[in-house]
């Protein structure tokens, strides 16, 4: 896991989540973290998530939909990023429709 962090390209404090199963996978991340960090982007879908601080000067974080057999690499950012990130989630439209109904 260490090699694979270190090959993924990124500068800097990230985390490394990797999905041994043969399908897609989502959870929650819990690890330990030095710093005050609030949120987590992922740079596969460049979606930014709010950590919460465990007790034990940890982070927890929900991680969506890593690919089977595969990583995501996910970067630490500062409190700034969550005020952007909430910004582009509240702008952004979701549509679902089928030949009844559009929501």
């Amino acid at each position: 896991m260490r090699l694979l962090a270190q090959q993924s390209g990124v500068e800097g404090p990230r985390i490394v989540v990797f999905n041994p199963l043969p399908w897609k996978q989502s959870g929650a991340v819990e690890v330990k973290a030095p710093g005050e960090w609030k949120a987590v982007r992922d740079l596969n879908s460049g979606r930014l998530t709010k950590v919460a601080v465990t007790q034990d000067s940890g982070l927890r974080f929900f991680a969506r939909d890593i690919a089977p057999n595969g990583y995501t690499t996910f970067k630490l950012g500062p409190a700034g990023d969550i005020a952007k990130g909430a910004a582009a989630q509240a702008t952004r439209r979701t549509v679902i429709q089928n030949r009844f109904f559009r929501l």
